[in-house]
């Protein structure tokens, strides 16, 4: 199965979108394909040097639900644009954030219902910022590849310089 490069630029976009809303550093965004993936956006870890087996911290938990939603937003992105769920291409997204929620509490079954709890409030934050992931993606077809400084600026431009 093939996915046209609209699609993929508003899963990037999605993710784009929600680490802009969540303060996370981005580094780029690109919908060139390369080996190993359609599209991507690079950002920084928010759990980098957090160890999630035994920091119970309420900033350790914020971080974490920083990166399952930016994880989550993607496919939540790219279901919306193609009007029904696909994982297609959303695999590993997926499974990071349930990587990450499974260090955090503990067990896989705790861990989805994490998810999935994280899943509808994600949702609802693409749904409320459907125009921005929109021109993000228009702007990604346009450049197929941004800086982190310009996704930042674009989103900023887009929104009043709130994040």
């Amino acid at each position: 199965m093939s996915i046209d490069l609209e699609t993929i630029a508003h899963h990037e976009a999605g993710h784009a979108v929600m680490a802009f809303r969540a303060g996370v550093t981005i580094d780029s965004a690109s919908i060139v394909p390369d080996a190993t993936s359609h599209g991507r956006v690079h950002h920084r870890n928010p759990i980098r040097g957090i160890d999630l087996d035994t920091d119970n911290s309420d900033r350790a938990y914020r971080c974490a639900v920083k990166l399952m939603r930016v994880c989550l937003a993607g496919p939540i992105a790219q279901s919306r644009f193609i009007g029904s769920y696909s994982d297609y291409g959303s695999g590993a997204d997926y499974e990071l954030a349930v990587g990450v929620a499974v260090n955090l509490i503990g067990t896989r079954e705790a861990a989805k219902c994490l998810i999935e709890s994280h899943l509808r409030q994600a949702d609802m934050i693409i749904k409320r910022d459907w125009p921005l992931v929109t021109a993000l993606a228009r702007e990604l077809l346009e450049r197929t590849e941004m800086s982190g400084a310009e996704v930042q600026a674009f989103c900023a431009s887009m929104v009043g310089g709130r994040g």
